[in-house]
């Protein structure tokens, strides 16, 4: 009884073996197959693939640039957001620091 359990679990991992076994070889053979063909389109999309890069690296400082001064633009924009509305008060307080100042009395070097 136990020959035969162990005769039933051998068929049984050697038919899941090549369960598994035979697509992993079609996949295999298929991709075997494809090799040529994608080193052929490998080889006919190279250039294209290289101009890409050259042309990456001449646009790449003109991005890095642009990305900087749109930052420091935006940066500005912001300052300028907050500090218009305070226009008014720093009239106000320039006036009544010059009222102050005329009204004080003048300082006297050496005194």
């Amino acid at each position: 009884m136990l020959s035969g359990l162990i005769g039933f679990v051998l068929v049984a991992a050697v038919a899941g073996a090549l369960i598994l076994a035979i697509p992993l070889a079609a996949i295999f053979l298929i991709k075997l197959m494809l090799l040529s063909f994608r080193l052929l389109l490998g080889l006919l999309f190279l250039p294209l693939l290289l101009l890409k890069l050259v042309f990456s690296l001449l646009v790449l400082p003109f991005a890095v640039v642009g990305a900087v001064l749109a930052f420091v633009a935006a940066a500005l924009l912001g300052i300028a957001l907050i500090s218009v509305p305070l226009i008014p008060l720093l009239a106000l307080a320039f006036v009544v620091w010059a009222v102050v100042k005329m009204a004080s009395r003048p300082v006297v070097a050496g005194s």
